[in-house]
């Protein structure tokens, strides 16, 4: 489902996973001005992702979920890759690391809980310097 405002940098949120989130993280985006997609699986994830690439895209659940969706999009054409990968996270350090290589071409930032939300919102707000800035 696309929602807000379709000048602005497209930014796929991935739902499925801590939904309560992942609905404030995309009012928020929503808010500043990005057009937000929201996808319920991997599959919708990846198939946004060929529609035109993303500036970010913000994933979360287990290592399992989020390094099979990064697996996917790898796949992809390095211009159909989100910019930016926002990973929410609460997996330990080593699996982090992990994913981080995982996406060659994107910029993955880690955001481990309980206080990813705050790093997110600092993400966001470089962002919108970054399209201001670009207009």
């Amino acid at each position: 489902m696309e929602t807000g405002h379709t000048e602005a940098r497209k930014i796929i949120v991935h739902a499925s996973s801590n939904a309560p989130l992942m609905s404030v993280a995309a009012q928020l985006l929503n808010g500043a001005g990005f057009s937000v997609c929201t996808a319920g699986t991997s599959e919708e994830v990846v198939s946004m992702s060929t529609r035109g690439q993303a500036e970010l895209m913000i994933l979360g659940g287990d290592e399992n979920s989020v390094g099979n969706t990064l697996d996917r999009l790898a796949m992809l054409p390095t211009d159909q890759r989100p910019r930016s990968v926002a990973i929410l996270s609460n997996e330990g350090e080593s699996e982090n690391t992990f994913l981080t290589r995982k996406l060659p071409g994107s910029r993955v930032h880690i955001f481990a809980s309980p206080v990813h939300a705050f790093g997110l919102l600092n993400l966001v707000k470089r962002l919108r310097r970054r399209v201001v800035q670009a207009n």
